[in-house]
């Protein structure tokens, strides 16, 4: 990331580049498949510290497992990156011992108790995924600072105990509510596999409303924004760390019905998501209503080095939704795209 007098410059690459992106100290951003708040000031960046290789074969693709847990940087304006350390880390023994997974880290504020809260996909040592409790859950943290150290609640099933809990993510809508978003599958049941939505108790801590949502059969990778009265969802399809179409989906109401807007990317490479796959979508602070998409870059010779694949979000009316490829683009582009709306308009 780097800037070009207010504007802030993203590379992204061509469709095959791993571009890195260092923090102050020349290390690349080692915070994989999380997100981003704006607290204090600051936008603040966490995610899992992959490892390079699989431990158990380094000569295989690698799985995401980590042996430090989550980490967070922090920047004011999103061009330098400092590394703040880990917030919730892996331990020698018990339910954190690495090497582990925390994937898909996501991180609300909790205004009644003035807590930040943390779900995430819980895959205990080894990580690899499975049925057994431990294997596939939703694993819950807390910490007075964005930046602190997190304490970790342990683990929960939202829709049961027989129902495995895969990729996620959190949503908080304008009221306060919060949602835990999910991938979810019961052994020998693989066909009925789809996302979740899970309400939230008042502390954010459990779930008290979980539903199916039958329009999202095999989807996984779900990022969540609101805009304009609308709930849009963005996810991936399933095949492992291969990149492949994404869809959008769309609705009124959280709970649903959720309309099929088909694949939001076009033009070379829309096939594959751009070679990427979603993670969140953040807002910039001071462009209102400008979002950018995140997504991995899964570079499967070395986890540590997957590359962050940041893109604008288009919205040509107030109910569709799109994503475009850009190897380098400026955050000028929003404003550009929003004058173009409104000569639609």
């Amino acid at each position: 990331m780097n800037s070009t007098g207010s504007e802030v410059r993203f590379e992204n690459g061509d469709f095959n580049d791993f571009v890195l992106r260092p923090d102050t100290n020349g290390n690349h951003i080692n915070a994989h498949h999380g997100g981003i708040l704006f607290v204090n000031g600051k936008y603040w960046w966490y995610g899992q510290a992959n490892q390079e290789k699989p431990e158990s074969d380094p000569s295989k693709p690698a799985g995401a497992t980590t042996r430090e847990g989550v980490v967070m940087y922090s920047s004011p304006d999103l061009r330098e990156w400092t590394y703040e350390g880990v917030i919730l880390a892996c331990e020698p023994s018990g339910a954190l011992k690495g090497p582990m997974r925390f994937e898909r880290p996501k991180i609300i504020y909790n205004a009644k108790t003035k807590q930040f809260v943390m779900w995430y996909h819980h895959v205990t040592t080894p990580g690899r995924h499975g049925y057994e409790i431990g294997m596939g859950d939703a694993g819950v943290a807390t910490c007075d600072t964005i930046n602190g150290t997190y304490t970790f609640h342990g683990y929960q099933r939202p829709a049961g105990p027989d129902m495995r809990v895969a990729d996620s993510t959190l949503f908080q809508d304008d009221d306060g509510k919060a949602y835990f978003i999910y991938d979810s599958l019961q052994e020998g049941r693989r066909d009925e596999r789809c996302l979740h939505i899970s309400e939230l108790s008042e502390d954010y801590l459990t779930s008290v409303h979980v539903r199916k949502i039958p329009e999202l059969i095999r989807r996984e990778a779900p990022a969540m924004i609101k805009r304009d009265g609308f709930y849009f969802l963005l996810t991936s399809g399933l095949t492992g760390w291969d990149p492949n179409p994404a869809r959008c989906h769309r609705a009124t109401n959280i709970w649903g019905p959720y309309d099929d807007l088909g694949d939001p990317c076009s033009g070379e490479n829309a096939e594959i998501t751009y070679n990427s796959q979603s993670t969140y979508v953040f807002e910039l602070q001071d462009k209102p209503g400008s979002l950018v998409f995140m997504g991995d870059r899964w570079n499967l010779n070395n986890m540590k080095l997957c590359a962050h694949i940041w893109l604008p979000l288009e919205f040509p009316t107030k109910d569709t939704l799109e994503l475009k490829y850009h190897a380098v683009w400026e955050t000028g582009l929003f404003d550009r795209m929003q004058s173009s709306t409104e000569r639609r308009q």
